[in-house]
């Protein structure tokens, strides 16, 4: 009974050192092994407390460490330790002391080998996260190179596009246009598409460059232009021909408008700068595209739209072609061709007066039967005095508004026309349809009675042979310079006027004929005065003389009856001397008479009772003061004033050489 109480003590003691081994294993330790001196099966029992207690040791050390091996060793250790002291000591099952401190032992090392499977846990979970993690880099890593990879492939892919393909793309383009039209251009730009896009085949829209990108999408867009340009060049002509501008139609083709006409609106001006097209119909074309709403899409055909009976398809470059049965396939829009243009309607014609004309640099208007009789066309009425009655004036007021019509498309040349002399198809045409236009509108807005048949002298006689004349070629030079020039002229020349024809009567100016023999021998001071008694009436008749009623001569040239015919004419007297001036005055301009008088009705001079009068210039003078370096012809004033009104003609008609043969 003593051992058993000794032997409880001693357990008692144990557990209480157990107990404590979950603070301190090695307080426990230097608690237990004193009782190791105990025999029999208390030492064996202790022992493998003891070496519980090292094992738990250990493990409080692997605790304080992240190294799980050193925690799964130490829980293998304790496990270990303690299955091998319940089989060392073996001690009755059923013993309450042996159960204490069983249960002590096995209290402590549960706790403890829980903790470790805890940290063990904690500790494999966090490796598991490290490994994880470090999988996910490695994969991140191995992910960037291969994204490094692919996009060094991406811009050697890229770059040799951009090296050599797409230059071979833009080199096929002018200003972002196909430099052709034709079939064969479309063809050129398709293969090189092809092997622009083969290139950059094996990647996405994405991965293309920017560069790669727009050069796909300018071909695409240059070629689509070419291909609906027929289509849309065919609407757009519709809509001219509807809205009677077909005269601009060849002209905005030339210059490559049509085909863009529904940007109209959105470039307003801009369009039309430097085509030539008058202003008039500019501006008329810009009101009918607002008022009818035109825009691009107008005369755009559908992406997706083709021509009836036509199919499209979409080639391997991305590009459009039709195909028609038992048809070749075309990479343009197969539009038909648009009628041809309905010409303007002109004015009719005008028949002519039988056996008449007009006078050359005079007004087309008037025109001269081989009577001489004036036939006023604006007014259908006959003789010259019509020119100056006040019917003429409603014909003329109805002129001068298809003359300022005329001025107002010479201003609107002008401006819109510059000084090229190369031909431009279309330009004489739209010209031609406008001034057409301006005319009729001048017309309608008068209530002459007569006014269509103004407009149809006008049109024939000035207009329509200007445009007809083959000098006049279609270019800004001929037409602004010449042909609208010229048509200012005609329509601005003088009317025609009855002839003037020299004749010897106190109402005309008078030529006196050559000098007779004697006067011949009279030439300077020194002459005998006795010639003057054996002068013949050839002499006086030479010297200008004339024999008055009264019996006494009159001097013609200097206008004064001679009082003594001796200091009038010999050479010796001042009277001679202002004779002798005044004789050779007229006979110069006899001379001058004989050859230019013809131009004096062309340039509105009349001469009557001795003296002109000129129309142009509103001045009048002695006949003679007509010729000359100082004669009022070659004044200044008087050429600036036939050149407003149109130059006399280079040369006379036989007629007129025959009525100034003096």
């Amino acid at each position: 009974k003593a051992e058993d109480t000794i032997r409880d003590r001693l357990v008692d003691m144990v557990v209480e050192a157990i107990n404590r081994a979950n603070r301190d294993a090695d307080v426990a330790l230097d608690g237990v092994r004193p009782m190791l001196q105990c025999e029999g099966k208390l030492q064996l029992r202790l022992q493998g407390t003891v070496t519980m207690l090292e094992a738990l040791r250990v493990a409080h050390a692997a605790q304080a460490s992240t190294d799980i091996d050193q925690l799964v060793h130490a829980e293998q250790q304790l496990e270990s330790a303690s299955h091998e002291k319940n089989v060392k000591a073996r001690v009755p099952v059923g013993d309450a002391c042996w159960q204490k401190l069983e249960a002590a032992e096995r209290g402590i090392v549960s706790g403890v080998t829980e903790q470790l499977r805890e940290q063990i846990n904690v500790e494999k979970a966090r490796r598991q996260r490290e490994q994880v993690e470090k999988e996910k880099r490695e994969l991140e890593r191995q992910r960037q190179l291969a994204q490094e990879q692919q996009e060094l492939a991406i811009n050697q892919m890229n770059m040799q596009a951009e090296l050599h393909h797409v230059p071979a793309v833009y080199a096929l383009l002018d200003d972002g246009r196909l430099k052709g039209d034709s079939d064969k251009e479309i063809a050129a730009m398709h293969s090189a598409l092809n092997t622009l896009i083969s290139q950059v085949s094996r990647l996405n829209a994405s991965q293309q460059s920017e560069i790669v990108k727009k050069a796909i999408e300018d071909a695409k867009e240059a070629v689509r232009r070419v291909q609906e340009a027929p289509e849309k060049k065919l609407r757009a002509k519709r809509w001219l021909q509807e809205k009677r501008l077909s005269h601009c139609i060849e002209l905005l083709d030339t210059k490559d408008v049509l085909v863009r006409l529904g940007q109209v609106r959105e470039m307003e001006g801009e369009l039309f700068r430097g085509t030539g097209l008058p202003r008039s119909e500019a501006d008329e074309i810009a009101a009918l595209a607002l008022r009818d709403k035109i825009s691009e899409e107008a005369f755009t055909p559908e992406p997706t739209a083709c021509p009836a009976g036509w199919v499209r398809h979409i080639s391997s470059s991305g590009l459009s072609y039709f195909h028609k049965a038992n048809c070749a396939p075309c990479w343009r829009w197969p539009a038909p061709d648009a009628a041809a243009p309905q010409p303007m309607k002109e004015p009719a014609e005008l028949p002519r007066v039988p056996g008449a004309r007009e006078e050359e640099d005079k007004a087309v208007y008037v025109e001269v039967d081989e009577a001489g009789v004036a036939h006023c066309r604006l007014c259908e009425r006959r003789g010259f005095d019509h020119l100056s009655r006040r019917e003429h004036e409603s014909g003329m007021r109805m002129w001068r508004c298809l003359q300022q019509a005329l001025l107002d498309c010479q201003s609107d040349a002008q401006e819109r026309l510059g000084h090229g002399s190369e031909e431009v198809a279309g330009l004489k045409t739209v010209w031609r349809g406008s001034l057409c236009r301006r005319l009729r509108g001048a017309v309608e807005r008068e209530t002459f009675h007569g006014k269509e048949r103004v407009l149809q002298v006008f049109w024939h006689r000035v207009v329509r042979p200007t445009f007809e004349d083959s000098i006049v070629n279609s270019t800004p030079a001929d037409l602004r310079t010449f042909a609208l020039e010229k048509m200012v002229l005609l329509a601005d020349a003088m009317e025609p006027s009855a002839r003037v024809v020299a004749a010897l009567s106190s109402d005309a100016f008078y030529f006196p004929p050559p000098a007779g023999e004697v006067m011949r021998q009279i030439v300077d001071v020194n002459s005998e005065p006795a010639l003057l008694g054996k002068l013949t009436v050839a002499d006086f008749l030479g010297e200008g003389f004339e024999l008055e009623q009264s019996g006494r001569w009159r001097c013609r040239v200097c206008e004064v009856t001679v009082e003594d015919v001796e200091k009038h004419l010999h050479p010796h007297y001042n009277e001679a001397k202002r004779h002798v001036g005044n004789r050779d005055c007229a006979r110069s301009c006899a001379a001058e008479m004989q050859t230019m008088g013809w131009r004096l009705a062309h340039e509105g001079i009349t001469v009557s009772n001795s003296r002109f009068q000129c129309k142009l210039c509103s001045r009048t003078g002695a006949w003679y003061e007509l010729f000359g370096e100082a004669g009022h012809i070659a004044s200044k004033a008087h050429m600036q004033e036939v050149k407003k009104h149109g130059r006399p003609p280079a040369a006379a008609t036989q007629a007129e050489q025959d009525s100034w043969e003096l």
